[in-house]
C-alpha cells in the first residue's frame, strides 16, 4: 500500500503542473494579444523581440489575475458563489458562443455592481 505522504505529494505535483501550464498559456495568450494589438506580425519578429512580448504578457497576466482577485474579494458571499457557479458553467464544452457570451455578461454585471 502506498505511503499517504507520497500520495499527497503526487496530488500536489499534479496541481502544481496544472498551475504552471495555465500560467504559461495565459502569459503566451497575453503576449500574442499585445503583439496583435500593436499590429505586429509574430512571424516577422526577432527571437528577442518575441521574448520581450512574452515577458510583457506574463506581467499583464499577473496584473489581470491580481485585479480579478481584488474584485473577487469585494463580492458578498452570495455573489461570490454565483460567480463560481457561472464559471463552472463556462467549462461546459457544449455551450454555444451565445450561451458563453450570456454567462460572461452575467459575470460582468455582478462585478460592475462593485465598481
Amino acid at each position: 500500500m502506498p505511503d499517504k505522504g507520497f500520495r499527497h505529494l503526487s496530488v500536489f505535483h499534479i496541481y502544481e503542473n496544472c498551475y504552471i501550464t495555465f500560467s504559461l498559456h495565459e502569459a503566451i495568450g497575453w503576449g500574442l494579444y499585445l503583439i496583435f494589438d500593436e499590429g505586429k506580425d509574430p512571424t516577422q519578429m526577432s527571437k528577442s523581440e518575441f521574448e520581450n512580448y512574452l515577458k510583457q504578457g506574463k506581467e499583464k497576466a499577473c496584473e489581470e489575475k491580481d485585479r480579478y482577485n481584488r474584485m473577487l474579494n469585494k463580492l458578498t458571499p452570495v455573489d461570490y458563489a454565483e460567480v463560481e457557479r457561472l464559471q463552472k458553467k463556462l467549462g461546459d464544452k457544449n455551450l454555444s458562443n451565445n450561451q458563453r457570451g450570456d454567462i460572461m455578461t452575467q459575470i460582468e454585471q455582478i462585478f460592475a455592481r462593485y465598481g
